[in-house]
């Protein structure tokens, strides 16, 4: 801009004076071109493998060449100075190098508005040239205007890309560039017409057939290279978009393990875990990572182990088949944790070569349940078996030898009606703390209701279980600590043994024994005899 405003103050001052290529002008034009280049060399791009470099640079190369044959033909006319067309050609260049850096450095450092005010800023000095470059130029002062114009525009466009950046500040994120530029096809269909108009007036028909078949055959290659692109873009397309679909499945998926209540894990053929869920944090207070690399049957309970190693050498067996499990897997508090899951067999799939273990946490649920069925079979008050779960023990038992005692507390009406509920509760828990001390390993007993109380003795002879019923008998003797006082405790012991159970029977032979021997005196024992 400088340049160009002293070589208006040459002009007015001397209107034959050339309105253009003046010592100052000149001098200024390279200083600025010079920074500008400086500038444009320096800008960072988004290039980096050894290929992107050397297709950068052969772009670069095709578009600076063929910007230089355009304005080359443009303004250098025969037995004429040279200097304002290399000023123009110098012009042109940098413009032409900007381009490139726009366009194929990846980085764009101008917005939309900004890069076009520019561009026509440079497009009216490139005009401004050529008008002073011809023949019979218009007058100096048009020349002036159309010369001193693009440099008012040039320094409007930082201006118009600062409003544009302050209306939208993420607008280099939004940018979309394509995988190919058109901008080197262009400087190829503009070094064609260089070509044209250099030959204009000096050429024949021959050199003109030929001409016209170069520039058709650079058209028909050109339009079959971006015809390649176009489709090599939409594949890029779909394969980003791909990659994308992706990308959210994986984010989603990992979101999901990350998050789960399940444990998954992944086993190899020697159950060795090779992967694991962040979920074994929450259920087995261990990160995920500890468990790779450890044997499963390291991590379950003893009693689960054979049940464990049958349900996985069947897994392996049999590719793609499922079996649910229930164990119990150590927890790092030392505890245990049952854990039902289900296990797959996919070690034919290569995508997963494992077997997948799906398992979650149902130790408190287990819990719940075996609290309920205690309380559903055992006596609330003393804890032994009640009724129904005798009746089971009776079940399992028939068809075996076995004997039955059928235990009856003497005047227990008395205690409840003298000393109160509370302290017959108390003579009931220390007749069942009694009776679980007397019997012997797998006998049951229990609390059949009242103050009645039986005892299941399988594979007892008469002789074995009079000695069980003797051994309570003299146990119940000692008097029992109720509501402060000392109580006797007295029992009628009825006794029935069958080589075969039938429960029913049995259960009714050991009360018909146990009446009779309250009618004789009670506090005795007595066993059923038949007949």
């Amino acid at each position: 801009m400088a340049g160009d405003l002293s070589q208006v103050v040459f002009a007015v001052r001397d209107p034959l004076h050339s309105v253009s290529g003046g010592p100052i002008q000149t001098t200024l034009f390279v200083i600025g071109v010079g920074v500008l280049l400086t500038v444009m060399l320096t800008y960072p791009t988004a290039v980096d493998s050894a290929r992107q470099r050397l297709r950068f640079w052969l772009d670069s190369g095709t578009v600076l060449v063929g910007a230089a044959a355009l304005v080359w033909a443009l303004t250098v006319r025969p037995a004429a100075a040279i200097g304002g067309p290399l000023i123009g050609a110098g012009l042109l260049m940098v413009a032409a190098f900007a381009a490139v850096k726009l366009l194929l450095s990846g980085q764009a450092p101008m917005t939309r508005w900004g890069a076009i005010v520019c561009i026509t800023a440079t497009a009216g000095q490139g005009l401004a040239i050529y008008l002073n470059q011809q023949p019979h130029a218009a007058d100096n002062g048009l020349i002036l205007a159309v010369s001193i114009l693009p440099s008012f525009v040039m320094t409007a466009g930082p201006r118009v890309q600062e409003l544009e950046m302050r209306a939208d500040p993420r607008w280099a994120k939004r940018r979309r560039r394509r995988s190919y530029s058109l901008l080197p096809y262009a400087m190829v269909v503009a070094a064609d017409a260089a070509l044209v108009l250099a030959l204009r007036g000096h050429a024949d028909v021959k050199v003109w057939g030929v001409v016209i078949a170069v520039v058709v055959i650079t058209a028909l290659v050109v339009l079959r290279q971006l015809d390649s692109f176009v489709d090599n873009h939409q594949l890029i397309n779909r394969l980003d978009a791909s990659l994308a679909d992706l990308g959210r499945h994986e984010r989603r998926f990992r979101s999901m393990l990350a998050h789960s209540s399940d444990l998954i894990v992944l086993l190899d053929r020697t159950s060795v875990v090779t992967y694991a869920s962040p979920a074994a944090q929450r259920l087995l207070g261990v990160p995920a990572d500890v468990l790779v690399g450890q044997r499963i049957a390291d991590l379950l309970h003893p009693a689960d182990l054979p049940d464990t190693a049958d349900l996985f050498a069947t897994l392996i067996a049999q590719p793609r088949s499922t079996a649910v499990t229930e164990a119990r897997i150590r927890h790092a508090d030392g505890g245990w944790r049952r854990l039902e899951g289900a296990c797959t067999n996919l070690l034919d799939d290569p995508s997963v070569a494992g077997i997948v273990c799906n398992a979650r946490d149902v130790t408190e649920n287990r819990e719940f349940q075996d609290r309920l069925r205690h309380q559903a079979l055992h006596d609330a008050l003393t804890q032994l078996p009640n009724r129904t779960l005798f009746a089971e023990r009776l079940a399992v038992a028939t068809g075996s030898p076995a004997a039955l005692l059928l235990i009856d507390l003497d005047d227990f009406k008395l205690v409840n009606d003298t000393l109160g509920h509370p302290a017959g509760d108390a003579v009931l828990c220390a007749v069942a703390e009694r009776l679980r001390d007397c019997i012997r390993l797998g006998d049951t007993p229990a609390r059949l209701g009242g103050d009645e109380f039986a005892v299941l003795l399988p594979g007892a002879a008469g002789a074995e279980a009079r000695a069980v019923a003797d051994r309570l008998r003299l146990a119940l003797a000692e008097p029992v600590m109720a509501d402060n006082e000392w109580v006797r405790v007295r029992a009628s012991v009825g006794i029935a043994e069958a080589v075969r159970v039938d429960g029913e029977l049995l259960l009714r032979q050991a009360d018909s024994a146990m009446y009779a021997a309250k009618q004789r005196d009670k506090e005795r024992r007595a066993q059923y005899r038949p007949g």
